[in-house]
């Protein structure tokens, strides 16, 4: 007779492992629906959200023929082009996909997909967890499977997909565990996570690669030789492939962007704005988009309330937590730091200011870069969570533990009730349609190979109603554009003139953004003399065409 492994059939087994899955589907399926995860759910049908970009960009890039290096294309920011990088295409999945799908999907949408492997990845994370951390508690591995899937953090993330990629955090954690408890140094799992995540979100990418150190520095159980090699690997492997996936950067000239001290988190976030014991108007509630932020207007990108549940975890299990802390000097600090980064240097409690301080000026290229502070919290809530939940499992016999996971399951369940009910209103929200597709078709015509729009991004006033839908349009029908939604890049804004005449009129479209120029813009100031232009109104903006060129005197 075939004899059964009794460890398949465990909680930290295979058995554990494919319940964590199961319940990731059926969070998947209860709040985002088949028609999300296919990518044709009215959320992505948007032409001015940030998705739009995410899915244009894609596209453009999807279709763009291979060069080098490997994530970069000419179709957007054209002729000089820009990279998968900073469209938020999620680089390394819009490589896996060119390589991989075939050319006549194009255009289509992956991130509904990307979305649900997110959460199967979240769910994996939480198994591994509990399995790094010894608990073979069933009810351990569900009550954390269950916390870490409605996590508030990363449901207030749909509408920034590469950043729902939480579930790196959760690797990285589990693997800082098992650097911990294994005498083998996991050499080869840390370098995957850390490339995987250099390729996904820089965001997330520091905090990973900071978790790594963290763990090397608390490795004391490994020679020197060894921790030095684990510092250098997944750095060199960094380095090297970016060699070939990223490096020369595309011409333009990178520019301080705002936001550090405003997008910010704020004292009160993780503790304050559930639905059973809801904020004070007076701390400043802000609903933006179905969720309610305590604070200023730029907290939202430090929304990072844990939920009534995870608080009373946090209740009982603090003291045995902070016993523990001197075991973690490293990660500890590593919290510390990151928890007071998301304050930034504007530190307010509810619409108060608690104190300020400035940042040296050598650090500007830092918070310049990670302007949105807020989300370093992310980490910090994640241990928080995982730790306060061992620890009250350590603390109480089983059945009492029991007992208390589905208080505490109930608890989060009802308190985020406003945090649901943002997601749902994100997931059903229609913007109108802002393109006739029909009639920019019949203006544009057969021939038209290139789009040329003024003003570029950050040159005019409204990129999100007009840039956007146009380059959402674009994708669609494989045109090239002059310019882009594109991150940490500022074109020559004076250049409009110059362009237009040494481009080819026989194969463009120029289309000038009515609400976007200026008042006393002419349009004949732009176009060669020598060039009979054909403009018409259509939508947001002026579509011209050349039609033919007037003879010489």
């Amino acid at each position: 007779m075939t004899q059964v492994n009794p460890a398949r059939h465990h909680s930290e087994g295979l058995a554990g492992l494919l319940l964590s899955l199961l319940m990731a589907a059926a969070f998947v399926g209860s709040f985002f629906g088949i028609d999300f995860v296919l990518g044709r759910s009215v959320f992505w049908q948007t032409e001015v959200r940030d998705v739009t970009q995410y899915v244009a960009g894609f596209n453009f890039y999807f279709t763009a023929p291979w060069q080098s290096p490997w994530l970069a294309f000419n179709a957007l920011n054209y002729p000089e082009g820009t990279l998968a990088t900073f469209v938020d295409a999620i680089p390394l999945y819009a490589l896996l996909l060119k390589l991989a799908a075939p050319d006549h999907w194009a255009p289509f949408n992956p991130y509904g997909v990307w979305v649900a492997l997110c959460f199967a990845l979240q769910a994996t994370g939480a198994w591994w967890l509990a399995k790094e951390l010894k608990t073979r508690s069933w009810a351990f591995l569900m009550a954390l499977v269950l916390l870490l899937l409605s996590f508030p953090a990363l449901l207030d993330r749909i509408g920034h997909i590469s950043l729902m990629s939480h579930w790196l955090l959760l690797f990285a954690l589990a693997l800082y565990l098992r650097s911990r408890n294994s005498s083998e140094w996991p050499l080869l799992a840390w370098t995957l996570l850390c490339l995987g995540a250099f390729y996904i979100n820089i965001y997330l990418f520091v905090m990973v690669g900071c978790v790594w150190v963290s763990a090397m520095l608390n490795a004391s159980q490994h020679s020197m030789a060894k921790r030095a090699k684990a510092l250098a690997l997944p750095a060199l492997c960094v380095m090297a492939t970016a060699w070939m996936a990223l490096w020369p950067l595309p011409s333009g000239k990178p520019t301080p962007e705002f936001g550090f001290g405003y997008y910010a988190m704020n004292l009160l976030s993780p503790w304050v704005g559930g639905h059973i014991l809801p904020a004070a108007n007076g701390l400043g509630l802000n609903p933006i988009a179905g969720f309610t932020y305590v604070g200023g207007p730029g907290h939202y990108e430090g929304f990072n309330y844990l939920g009534l549940g995870v608080l009373l975890l946090l209740s009982l299990g603090a003291w045995r937590m902070v016993k523990s802390a001197m075991h973690h000097k490293a990660l500890i600090a590593l919290m510390l730091m990151f928890a007071a980064y998301a304050l930034s240097d504007h530190v307010m409690l509810g619409q108060k200011i608690a104190f300020e301080f400035k940042y040296p000026e050598a650090l500007l290229p830092l918070t310049s870069q990670f302007r949105a502070s807020g989300r370093f919290f992310w980490l910090v809530g994640y241990a928080l969570l995982i730790f306060s939940l061992y620890h009250c499992h350590q603390m109480f016999p089983k059945r009492h533990f029991a007992g208390l996971v589905v208080l505490v399951c109930g608890l989060q369940w009802v308190d985020l009730q406003g945090v649901y009910q943002g997601l749902s209103f994100r997931l059903n929200r229609q913007d109108a349609p802002v393109m006739d597709a029909a009639k920019w078709d019949e203006a544009l015509g057969t021939n038209t190979r290139i789009v040329y729009a003024y003003p570029k991004f950050k040159c005019g006033k409204d990129p999100q109603n007009a840039l956007l839908p146009l380059m959402k349009y674009t994708s669609e029908r494989h045109l090239k554009l002059n310019t882009g939604y594109i991150a940490r890049y500022t074109p020559d804004c004076q250049d409009m003139k110059l362009e237009i005449a040494q481009s080819n009129p026989a194969n463009s479209a120029y289309v000038l953004s009515g609400d976007a120029l200026a008042a006393n813009f002419k349009l004949d100031s732009i176009f060669p003399s020598t060039w009979q232009v054909d403009c018409k109104p259509i939508d947001f903006a002026q579509v011209c065409r050349a039609t033919s060129l007037k003879a010489s005197p």
